[in-house]
């Protein structure tokens, strides 16, 4: 979600529509309207930002396909939207490809979390630090304190974790919102 003029805006996870849509909100948080198309094509979970007067849209793989991260940007929310000469950013990595949740820009530091999917699904959430980005460069480093997050004896968090949204309350005091998964068992059985 981003709050931009006044108004709340998301780009909900729409893999199955072949496009990135964007929506704005009527009567902010129950009611959304469709604005518009950012991107076609299959692309799973993806981050949005606004850093240096653009806006800039990291789009991952389809669930099928976990190795490679696509980078956008654009002078306005609704574009158009071009994709960065040096998209995709990362190629043949599932282990940092998939969006792991709502970039962070803080000051100068752009901080992205990327889903570890190898060997399997919510394997950890790891960060990068975003180094370069212009519209003719991009660079990034992993975060010393990898992972971020990892699954834990938690019933929720059992077999995987894969998203955070860290808010800052107020300078020095944050709050994330955390989405993990556990497996169910299913058995079969024959008589």
């Amino acid at each position: 979600m981003v709050k931009w003029n006044n108004e709340f805006y998301i780009i909900p996870e729409s893999e199955a529509a072949n496009r990135i849509g964007l929506y704005r909100a009527k009567d902010f948080p129950f009611s959304w309207e469709y604005v518009q198309t950012l991107v076609e094509g299959l692309f799973g979970d993806h981050s949005l930002f606004r850093y240096q007067e653009s806006w800039w849209l990291l789009a991952g793989p389809g669930a099928r396909l976990r190795s490679g991260l696509r980078l956008f940007y654009a002078d306005e929310l609704t574009g158009p939207w071009i994709e960065h000469p040096k998209s995709p950013v990362v190629r043949n990595d599932s282990g940092r490809a998939r969006p792991g949740g709502r970039t962070l820009v803080l000051g100068n530091t752009i901080v992205r979390y990327a889903q570890d999917c190898a060997p399997t699904y919510g394997r950890a959430l790891n960060a990068f630090e975003i180094t370069a980005l212009t519209k003719t460069d991009y660079r990034e480093r992993p975060v010393a304190s990898n992972p971020v997050l990892q699954p834990g004896n938690s019933p929720w968090t059992m077999h995987g974790i894969h998203q955070l949204d860290a808010h800052e309350l107020r300078e020095g005091e944050w709050i994330a919102c955390v989405d993990g998964y556990k497996r169910r068992l299913t058995l079969a059985v024959e008589y």
